[in-house]
């Protein structure tokens, strides 16, 4: 409860205790000594009195006047102290005596009784009794105790008053700094500062407030230099990219949104690009990403001088740029963009002791139409831009009112979304394809071709991935559609043993793998774990790629090879024939299949070269241990024809994908 008082209370309670206490202790001291001096007094006045009595009756005492002796007595009782008076002889005679009307009723701690022996020189002749009433000594105390109250509480006053003065005097400084620290709070100036009046214990810490306040005023000031250097960081960070220092995404469309309103309401053109390095992957791959970070740098110079200030450089990520040019004319437009591809590429990038040539493809898209809006414009010149990729990459495509191209690009967009729907959904269906032995000795297993249709469940029909899987590839989904298919296959696998259509290595199967996630290591780590997690027999899951994949991709075809061949797995090669230098590769890719292509197929009952194609792949595959399997082959005498040949497996019918 004390810890609650106000400092103020806690200084007038220590005060007035302490004076209390003080005083107290002093009074009890002072009535003490006031009680024994007055009581010492007292009894030396009672015995003078009782020697001058004793002196005075010693006459009367010898001839035993008693009426000489009652009257001393009786001027004795005029003191109003005394109270009784006797004299006896030594035989216990009364020879006088005389008395106060009620001294027998006192206490004898009222009383003060001494006795004295009435000698005649040296002989005792009598003995006087004398009793005096302690009361004069009792009043004496009290008075002295009224006096010493009314001392006390005028020392108290004084001393409150005193405590008043000296609690102004220590609390005025420190209402002070209570004062500043709740000025400091509500307002949080801590240049506010305290007046220094004592050059005490209060005054050193009304100092080390001014200095503490001073302190944290001076890291206010630096906390809010730095958050004001650190916000605007941010805000540039926001807005720009961090390798480049161009503008970023977010810059773009807040300019974009602003150059569209400016058309809309003025008709003041402009004209937005996409730009993407054409083989900035082979130099990250080749060089590492340290030399294609620093190539960036320099395109980005590059993309910087070729405009003018008052237009846009953006970097949209990886390799990808954007330009918003103030300028709507399809001839100007086309002019500048003309010299950003030139000189893109004539660029030699040198990096330690190789040198790169590089190449961009521009897609640009021109402020037309009645209005326009960011999105589609944005939209439009990323469409442009992968109709530049199309026509052969380093080229420049701007788009001008319905074009074609940019038809066939939207119409690959909405592959890419249907796509997204079917593998959400599972729409897509496995279905499966056999694969005929022609020789005997090949007979053993039954062979199935894994293939993958899409459902269109508007018109209750099935879609061939030749449909769909150039958008895949081209649009990042091919490496999903693999994955689902692998997947799916195990499943199915699984089922049709638990109802014993596929029983050991009864069966071999043959997935289809786009070039994409060859390129992929975390595909290929899935398609080993898939195979071993399984626990399928060896030689049941087994990879088909396509001989373009696979030039594309020797290195990592071979690396996949290496490790799924040890699990068992086969692997063919398919659409063979188609490449340039088809032969070449054999030796360096250790398949187990060969697929000729089916253009070399179809009219082979016909055409005597593609006989003799087909012959000469069947014996050099042949030579190098090699099956090969036959497509498309369409009626009996296509069939006849490749068993004569010498092919060891064919795959009927045209609509084998």
């Amino acid at each position: 409860m004390f810890s609650r008082l106000r400092i103020s209370t806690k200084l007038v309670l220590l005060n007035l205790t302490s004076s209390i206490v003080l005083l107290s202790i002093t009074g009890v001291l002072l009535l003490q000594q006031v009680r024994v001096q007055n009581d010492a007094l007292f009894q030396k006045r009672v015995d003078t009195v009782a020697e001058l009595v004793a002196s005075n009756v010693s006459a009367a005492v010898i001839v035993e006047d008693r009426d000489y002796i009652r009257k001393i007595l009786q001027e004795v009782l005029a003191d109003e102290a005394m109270l009784y008076a006797q004299v006896v002889d030594p035989r216990g005679r009364v020879l006088g005596r005389q008395g106060r009307p009620g001294h027998g009723s006192l206490e004898k701690s009222q009383l003060y009784i001494t006795r004295l022996a009435v000698r005649d020189a040296e002989r005792v002749i009598g003995e006087l009794r004398l009793a005096a009433s302690r009361k004069e000594v009792d009043d004496t105390v009290a008075r002295a105790v009224r006096e010493m109250l009314i001392i006390t509480i005028l020392a108290l006053l004084v001393a409150a008053l005193f405590s008043s003065r000296i609690q102004r005097h220590i609390l005025t400084p420190i209402r002070r700094l209570s004062e500043l620290t709740r000025k400091v709070r509500e307002t949080n100036d801590y240049t506010l500062r305290a007046q220094v009046t004592h050059n005490d214990e209060v005054g050193m810490l009304t100092d080390d407030m001014n200095a503490m306040l001073a302190m944290i005023a001076e890291r206010d000031r630096y906390l809010e230099d730095q958050v004001q250097a650190r916000t605007l960081d941010l805000e540039h960070q926001a807005d720009h990219d961090a390798l480049s220092g161009l503008a970023n995404r977010r810059v773009l469309n807040r300019k974009l949104m602003h150059a569209c309103e400016l058309w809309n309401d003025r008709r003041e053109g402009f004209s937005i690009w996409i730009l993407d390095l054409d083989q900035f992957k082979v130099v990250n791959d080749t060089a590492g990403h340290a030399a294609g970070d620093e190539l960036l740098k320099q395109v980005s110079l590059l993309l910087t001088e070729s405009v003018r200030e008052d237009d846009l450089v953006v970097r949209l990520g990886g390799d990808e740029f954007a330009i918003l040019l103030r300028c709507g004319v399809e001839e100007q437009v086309a002019k500048v963009a003309e010299g950003i591809r030139a000189k893109i590429e004539n660029l030699m990038f040198c990096w330690e002791s190789s040198v790169f040539r590089v190449s961009v493809s521009i897609g640009a898209v021109c402020a037309a139409g009645e209005q326009i809006d960011a999105s589609t414009a944005l939209q439009q010149a990323d469409a442009a831009c992968y109709v530049a990729k199309d026509r052969g990459r380093n080229q420049v495509y701007i788009v001008n009112g319905s074009d074609a191209g940019l038809e066939q690009h939207r119409g690959e967009m909405g592959w890419v979304e249907r796509l997204h729907q079917g593998l959400e959904e599972n729409s897509f269906t496995l279905f499966a394809q056999p694969i005929h032995a022609l020789q005997c000795e090949n007979a053993q297993v039954s062979r199935l071709e894994v293939l993958l249709r899409l459902r269109d469940r508007e018109r209750n029909r099935w879609i061939p991935p030749g449909a769909f899987l150039p958008a895949a590839e081209r649009y990042g989904l091919s490496v999903k559609v693999d994955r689902w298919v692998v997947e799916h296959t195990i499943a199915c696998i699984d089922e049709l043993q638990s109802v014993g259509v596929v029983e050991g290595d009864s069966h071999a199967f043959w997935i289809n793998i786009s070039g994409v996630s060859l390129d992929d290591a975390q595909f290929l780590q899935f398609l080993e774990r898939s195979v071993i997690d399984s626990g399928l027999a060896p030689g049941t899951i087994n990879i088909e790629v396509t001989e373009t994949s696979a030039v594309q991709n020797l290195q990592g075809l071979n690396e996949m090879m290496a490790g799924l061949q040890q699990l068992g797995c086969k692997f063919a090669l398919d659409d063979f024939g188609t490449g340039i230098s088809s032969y070449s590769y054999l030796k360096r890719l250790p398949v187990d299949y060969l697929k000729i292509d089916g253009s070399f197929v179809r009219e082979i009952t016909r055409n005597e070269v593609d006989r003799i194609f087909v012959k000469s792949m069947i014996d050099i595959a042949g030579s190098l241990g090699i099956k090969t399997i036959v497509e498309f082959v369409e009626d009996s005498a296509t069939l006849a024809l490749v068993r004569e040949l010498g092919a060891d497996y064919a795959c009927l019918g045209a609509n084998r994908r």
